[in-house]
């Protein structure tokens, strides 16, 4: 085996191998003096980092760029031949690893590119939501489960952040630096305005919706691009790559970060069907229930008991429950 699998390396230098995984490494290094020597430089390379950040592609392929040409002056220099390919592949390893996976003082110095400072925030699955202000004074909600990761100060031009999971943004006005949210499924670009965004792995969809303003949002992988109005839903379906717009109450999908479900001029019926998507409860409405509407604003409630009890107090309704199902019906006179 005269090259070691970059996967299988980059495993090696986090310490993440198996004990097959490993001795696969041993039986490489092994092999030669010089698999040796290059496996010794390349972890001198990485344990240089002093902490993670991003590479943006056109960092990796002006990196690239740089790397053959100083090869080339190596390889002009140096008599050797097997020498030089020996340096050629090592630093290609270092090179690759070290801007796709860490930005390091090696990677700054060597290939003459300065690597933004980051700020990454994250919350597990029993996390609170969790606000954050970023360096613009715009305004995100993190919810469970997810990860922002932001500039410590946007650049004059542009205002990018990376999103994995689901976020509320209520986004400061700049119109000299839009605002990008960005992940490996979406990229949505704002001017200023509010809405959520849903791109977790491990939903099928990846969902955007308009709140207040207007955004563009465009698939990364060919699937297109849609701009939508207040009141819109753009959804991803990861597997068949077709993105859609459906019309939607899109408030509905940011109750999480506040706890408050808001109306203006709803019906009863209207009302019973938001909580009904909220608390995926069959409730069942009495044909001769009032057609009045109400406006105002319901806290959300970690049970829907409490909910259609305060309902009721508002409302001229009473309900029971039988088997699973919710009854509501008009108070009698």
């Amino acid at each position: 085996m005269n090259e070691l699998d970059e996967i299988l390396l980059l495993k090696y230098l986090q310490n993440n191998c198996s004990e097959e995984e490993l001795a696969i490494v041993n039986s490489w290094m092994n092999l030669s003096k010089d698999n040796r020597n290059r496996l010794l430089e390349m972890e001198r390379i990485w344990h240089s980092g002093d902490k993670i950040r991003f590479a943006k592609e056109s960092h990796i392929l002006r990196a690239e760029k740089l790397l053959y040409s100083r090869i080339k002056d190596i390889e002009e220099k140096k008599q050797n031949i097997s020498k030089s390919k020996w340096l050629y592949s090592t630093i290609k390893y270092a090179a690759a690893i070290i801007i796709l996976f860490i930005g390091t003082y090696f990677a700054i110095n060597y290939f003459g590119f300065n690597v933004t400072d980051y700020e990454i925030v994250s919350t597990s699955k029993t996390d609170p939501v969790r606000q954050i202000i970023l360096p613009d004074g715009t305004k995100v909600w993190l919810n469970h489960s997810s990860i922002l990761k932001y500039p410590k100060k946007f650049t004059e031009k542009k205002r990018v952040v990376e999103l994995e999971g689901e976020a509320y943004f209520e986004v400061t006005k700049d119109t000299k630096r839009p605002f990008s949210v960005q992940n490996e499924t979406l990229d949505v670009q704002v001017l200023g305005t509010v809405f959520n965004m849903n791109c977790d792995k491990n939903r099928q969809l990846a969902e955007v919706s308009l709140i207040r303003g207007s955004v563009k949002v465009t698939g990364k992988h060919d699937e297109g691009m849609i701009v939508l109005s207040s009141g819109q839903k753009a959804e991803l379906n990861k597997s068949t790559k077709q993105m859609h717009v459906r019309t939607f109450n899109t408030q509905l999908d940011a109750v999480w970060h506040d706890g408050m479900i808001p109306f203006e001029d709803a019906t009863i019926s209207e009302i019973v069907s938001t909580l009904q998507h909220l608390y995926k409860t069959e409730i069942i409405l009495s044909p001769d229930i009032d057609k009045s509407t109400y406006s105002g604003v319901i806290y959300q409630k970690e049970n829907l008991d409490s909910v259609l009890l305060n309902l009721t107090l508002a409302m001229p309704i009473e309900y029971t429950k039988n088997e699973g199902k919710i009854y509501i019906k008009p108070i009698k006179k």
